[in-house]
Order: C-alpha cells, then structure tokens, then sequence
C-alpha cells in the first residue's frame, strides 16, 4: 500500500535520527513487510537500536 511505503520512508528518517519510537515502528515494518520488502535483518537492527535505547516493547520484542 501506498501509505505503508510513505510511512516507511518517514520512519527511516526518524529512526536514522535516533528516535527510538521510530525504530521499533520500523523494525515491526521489516518483519511484516508492511511498505518494505521483509527483511529479519533490518528488523533485528532497528529493534536492537531502540531497545538500547530503552524502548520497552523494543525490548519485550528482544526478550530483554
């Protein structure tokens, strides 16, 4: 869908920018494929960010 693409692009600006909500956004975007091609790796590397950054569901997602 043409808004997931749209949202993608948006997060990926936010989550570059260490916005730690953008990255676990993100993150569930790679491993639904929602508005990008569905990718484990990029998942795991924008749940990881902001789970440092101490996202809790980022977290729960990585079983912190």
């Amino acid at each position: 869908m043409e808004a997931d693409v749209e949202a993608a692009k948006r997060y990926t600006k936010a989550a570059e920018q260490e916005d730690e909500d953008a990255q676990s956004n993100l993150g569930l975007m790679y491993e639904d494929g929602q508005g990008v091609e569905e990718s484990d790796t990029e998942d795991f590397k924008w749940v990881s960010k902001a789970a440092e950054q101490g996202d809790a569901d980022a977290q729960f997602c990585l079983g912190w």
